[in-house]
């Protein structure tokens, strides 16, 4: 017999997160069932690597195996395991960033029965773990206060041979993982998925030729995708956010994401849309249930905005005394929330039915559903109401609603924030036939397949295809940036740049970012380019509308430039820059290095004359 092709490339399958808890929601989720799915498909082996000390891969698996979290074919690897697994001539292999022979070490910890003895500050921050072996030999000294002793900042990371001796050493946690991810990788030809937000900000600078690094957001890229398409990132997000280029390929969940990302140049490529997909029970046939029945399943929290279905409710119960909304999900807005339902008369209309790990076979006994959040990822429960053709009414928000309802097919859209046209809805959905509402439910469960596991796995193939094969070795090349003429209109700040190649490569893209120095503000804009020989002449525009809700701080200016496919990031030197050039929210300066910076002036007006200065 001959073996089927595999579906997916060649090569070693990871996943990457920090760690697999006892309970976890979403992303977690996701993760577990791609690397099943992945695992299943082509009859492979599929390897989850795991960071936190905190794990036993051994006992976790078993757990996620016995809960069919997992399939059969999916391995759990950690780091902290791994080393204390390792021969000490596995140990001399790893490859420190710190030069041999380690002198700074820190003193040990005395032993008091644990086996991680700590060493903390006043305020609780840990300052020293020391972790060792089941044989009892000290494995690793992890300081956090490499800089004054003390006082937390600056981080060292020694891994020791079983005679004490010092065998490695890291200044950087990322450099620390990427090390074992070395180790675990070697020299075969690798994918490696990133869903954490903490993980993957440590992931950008891990570039390997053997290896395609893929980082999945499952969340909006702004910290209120509501506002401005300008605004900021979430903090947490913010060193993927800022890196972007970086990494080999991208994935948001849904398609609108995708677009503006790409509209307002946060990404200018290898970024895909592929969806999460739905495992879940699909119903069977449409069977009878109450038409005045929804279900609202999610976190009772500011984001899920569930006070505007309860007012939307209290409104549909004036013509609809016997229509019902079961709320289940807890959170802190628990209380304030059954104030509400007391205060507006409706005890008897909504009903807060606090966690319930079964809560979604709710969607096969109610009629419609309800999503008022202000934002989403995606929204994992509207497949699960479409799944069980229970139809859907949601907010159009940012993101996900748009990209799975059909607007009067499968479900409603409801403009965001309006509770008057959300209760409007859930009238008119009361109110129809039930030979409409059977077509809705049909279309709804017809719908739900386009997220089928074996749908998503064959976007997945394509996506990682096209990655693999648009993947070139890095050049080494050096590039200098010089800012040789600065000037403001009413349109912007706009820059002339002098930019210096080493390389007869010609500069293939160029964009002006700016990243906040103390603040999650970030943008990017376009630049042309003009060639000759090694020098190229750079323009670019930063309108002042980029700048409006970034809020007050200092922003660094850089050039991001793309030379033969490699990636590099440089800061804009300005030594010649005499003034600050700008008006409004914003102007450019020279810093006392000699660099470029903007500086925000959220709220103060100034004349565009004032700007207008040719300041080199």
């Amino acid at each position: 017999m001959f073996r089927r092709p595999p579906l997916l490339p060649e090569g070693r399958l990871y996943g990457l997160l920090w760690g697999i808890p006892q309970e976890f929601g979403g992303m977690t989720s996701a993760a577990l069932q791609r690397a099943s799915q992945f695992a299943e498909v082509d009859k492979r082996v599929v390897e989850i690597l795991t960071l936190s000390p905190q794990m036993d891969p051994k006992r976790r698996r078993a757990a996620l195996l016995a809960s069919k979290k997992i399939g059969r074919r999916v391995r759990i690897r950690n780091l902290w395991t791994d080393l204390r697994r390792m021969t000490d001539k596995q140990i001399s292999r790893l490859q420190g960033t710190a030069k041999r022979p380690i002198t700074h070490v820190g003193e040990q910890l005395p032993t008091t029965g644990t086996a991680e003895p700590m060493r903390s500050d006043d305020s609780g921050n840990i300052l020293q773990v020391d972790r060792y072996r089941r044989d009892g030999s000290l494995l690793a000294i992890d300081r956090r206060d490499a800089r004054r002793r003390g006082h937390l900042g600056g981080r060292r990371i020694t891994v020791f041979d079983r005679k004490g001796n010092a065998s490695a050493q890291w200044e950087a946690e990322a450099d620390f993982y990427h090390s074992w991810i070395d180790w675990v990788v070697d020299d075969r030809p690798a994918t490696i998925i990133s869903d954490s937000s903490p993980i993957g900000g440590m992931m950008h600078g891990y570039r390997r030729d053997n290896v395609i690094l893929i980082q999945v957001l499952h969340n909006p890229h702004l910290k209120d995708p509501t506002g401005s398409p300008y605004g900021l990132l979430p903090p947490a997000k913010k060193e993927i956010l800022t890196h972007l280029d970086r990494y080999d390929l991208v994935t948001t969940l849904t398609e609108g994401q995708r677009r503006d990302m790409l509209d307002s140049c946060l990404a200018v490529g290898k970024i895909q849309t592929v969806s999460n997909m739905y495992d879940g029970p699909i119903a069977e046939r449409i069977g009878p249930r109450p038409t005045g029945r929804g279900v609202m399943v999610g976190r009772l929290v500011r984001q899920k905005r569930v006070e505007h279905a309860i007012e939307a409710m209290a409104l549909v119960h004036e013509t609809h005394p016997t229509a019902v909304l079961d709320i289940f999900g807890d959170g802190i807005h628990r209380q304030r929330l059954a104030s509400l339902i007391n205060d507006l008369e409706i005890g008897d209309a909504v009903r807060l039915h606090g966690y319930d790990a079964d809560a979604r076979a709710q969607f096969e006994h109610a009629s419609f559903s309800i999503l008022s959040s202000r934002f989403e990822g995606q929204g994992l429960v509207l497949l699960e109401s479409l799944a069980a053709g229970c139809i859907p009414i949601a907010y159009d928000v940012p993101y996900g609603p748009s990209d799975i309802i059909t607007h009067g097919v499968n479900g409603f859209l409801v403009p965001a924030g309006d509770t008057t046209e959300l209760a409007a809805t859930v009238k008119h959905v009361i109110s129809l036939g039930n030979q409409e509402l059977t077509g809705m439910r049909e279309a709804a469960l017809s719908r739900v397949a386009d997220f089928a596991p074996n749908v998503i796995t064959r976007r997945w193939r394509d996506v990682l295809c096209e990655a693999a094969a648009a993947k070139t070795a890095d050049k080494e090349f050096r590039v200098r940036a010089i800012l040789r003429d600065a000037y403001a209109t009413d349109q912007g700040i706009h820059l002339a740049l002098e930019v210096v190649l080493d390389t007869w490569d010609a500069l293939d893209r160029a964009l002006v970012a700016w990243v906040g120095r103390k603040t999650p503000a970030y943008g990017r804009v376009l630049a042309s380019i003009e060639t000759e020989a090694q020098t190229s002449r750079v323009h670019a525009v930063l309108p002042y509308d980029r700048f409006t809700a970034a809020g007050k701080g200092l922003l660094d200016v850089f050039l991001d430039v793309s030379v033969a496919g490699t990636l590099r990031r440089v800061r804009i030197t300005a030594a010649g820059l005499e003034q600050a050039v700008g008006s409004g929210p914003a102007e450019i300066y020279a810093t006392q290095h000699g660099n470029a910076s903007i500086r925000l002036h959220t709220g103060r007006g100034r004349t565009a004359d004032q700007g207008i200065t040719r300041a080199i």
